[in-house]
C-alpha cells in the first residue's frame, strides 16, 4: 500500500508541506523588509538651478516665486559665483532679483524679511563685483524706503553711506507694527521712541539691531516682557526706561547687558529687591532711581558699582544715614537728591 494512501500519513505530509511553504514565505518577507529598511530613501532632486530660479523670481507673487527667492538667498559661495555669472550683463535679471529682494524685505513674515535683508548684507560684501553692486544698490533702496515710511509717521531719520544710522520718533502716534521697518537694519546705532504708545509687541523688531548703542524708551508702554528682546544688544550703552511698566523682574535681564553705561529708571516700579540685579553692571557710570520706592536697604547693593559717577535719588525714601553710607562706599560718585 502506498504511504500516501494512509490518511494519517497523508495529513502529516500535507502539514509538513504547509510548514515548508510558511517558512519560505517568512524568510522572503524578512529579506524584503530588511532590504527596504537598508535602502536609503531617494533624495529629491534640487528644485532649482540658478538660471531657473532667476526665471521664476520675476513671476507675479506665487509659491514658485517665494521658493525661487528662498533658494537664491541661501546659496553657498560657489553658487553665488554662478549667480554672478548669470547676472553678468543681464540688466533684466538684476532688476528682477533686486525687486524680489525689496518685496521680500517688506513682507509681514519676519523670518522671510530678515532672510532677505541678511542676504543683501551678505551679498554686498561678496567677492563677485556684479552681485555685490546689485546687492548694495538694493540695500540702499530698502533703507531709503524705510526712511520714507518713518518720516511719513512724523519721525526724523539720519542716513550715512545709504544706510539708516539713527531714527527719532519721539511723540509720534505709533502702533507696535510701525516698527516693522527696523527689522535687520544693523547699521542703526541710535533709536528714540520717547512718549510713544509702543509696547512689548514692538520690542521684538529691535532684537536684531546688534549695533544699537542708545535706545530711548522713556514714557512708553514697555514692560518686563518687552525687555527680553533686548538681550542680544551687547553694544547698548544708554537705556532710559523711566515712566514705563518695568519692575524688578526686568532688571534681571538688563544685568546681562555688558556695555550699559546709563540706565534711567525714574518713575518705574522698581524696589530694593531689584537693586541686587544692578550690582553686576560693572560698566554703569550713571543711574537714575528718582521717584522710585528704593530705600537705604537697596542702596547697599549699589556699593559695588565702583564705576558709578552720577546717581539720581530725588523723590525716594532714602535717608541721610543711607546716603552717607553710600557716599563713603562710592567717594567718586556725585549723588543728586
Amino acid at each position: 500500500m502506498s504511504s500516501c494512501g494512509d490518511p494519517l500519513k497523508r495529513a502529516s505530509f500535507n502539514s509538513t508541506r504547509c510548514w515548508s511553504w510558511l517558512r519560505l514565505w517568512l524568510v522572503w518577507s524578512f529579506a524584503f523588509l530588511l532590504s527596504w529598511v537598508r535602502t536609503p530613501a531617494a533624495q529629491p532632486a534640487p528644485s532649482f538651478t540658478v538660471e531657473a530660479a532667476l526665471r521664476d523670481v520675476g513671476r507675479e507673487p506665487s509659491p514658485q516665486k517665494a521658493e525661487a527667492l528662498r533658494f537664491l538667498m541661501q546659496l553657498d559661495r560657489s553658487a553665488q559665483a554662478s549667480l554672478a555669472r548669470a547676472l553678468e550683463g543681464e540688466s533684466v535679471g538684476s532688476t528682477k532679483l533686486s525687486g524680489a529682494l525689496l518685496e521680500a524685505a517688506s513682507v509681514d513674515d519676519d523670518e522671510r524679511a530678515l532672510l532677505a535683508i541678511r542676504t543683501m548684507d551678505h551679498w554686498s560684501a561678496s567677492a563677485e563685483s556684479g552681485l555685490a553692486r546689485m546687492a548694495r544698490g538694493t540695500k540702499a533702496k530698502h533703507h531709503e524706503r524705510v526712511a520714507a515710511q518713518f518720516r511719513s509717521l512724523g519721525g526724523t531719520v539720519f542716513l550715512r553711506e545709504d544706510a539708516i544710522v539713527e531714527v527719532v520718533l519721539n511723540g509720534c502716534r505709533l502702533v507696535d507694527t510701525d516698527l516693522r521697518g527696523l527689522r535687520g537694519l544693523r547699521e542703526i546705532t541710535d533709536l528714540s521712541l520717547e512718549r510713544t504708545p509702543i509696547g512689548d509687541g514692538g520690542m521684538h523688531y529691535l532684537a536684531d539691531l546688534t549695533r544699537l548703542e542708545w535706545l530711548n524708551l522713556f514714557l512708553t508702554q514697555v514692560s518686563d516682557e518687552g525687555l527680553v528682546h533686548l538681550k542680544k544688544l551687547r553694544r547698548l550703552e544708554r537705556l532710559p526706561v523711566g515712566g514705563t511698566r518695568v519692575t524688578d523682574a526686568g532688571l534681571k535681564m538688563l544685568g546681562e547687558l555688558p556695555s550699559l553705561k546709563y540706565l534711567g529708571l525714574r518713575g518705574t516700579r522698581v524696589t530694593d529687591a531689584g537693586m541686587s540685579a544692578l550690582a553686576s553692571m560693572v560698566s554703569l557710570t550713571e543711574l537714575n532711581l528718582g521717584d522710585t520706592a528704593v530705600t537705604d536697604a537697596g542702596l547697599e547693593s549699589l556699593s559695588s558699582l565702583k564705576s558709578l559717577r552720577v546717581l539720581y535719588l530725588g523723590a525716594t525714601p532714602v535717608t541721610d544715614v543711607g546716603l552717607a553710607r553710600l557716599s563713603r562706599a562710592l567717594p567718586e560718585c556725585t549723588i543728586h537728591r
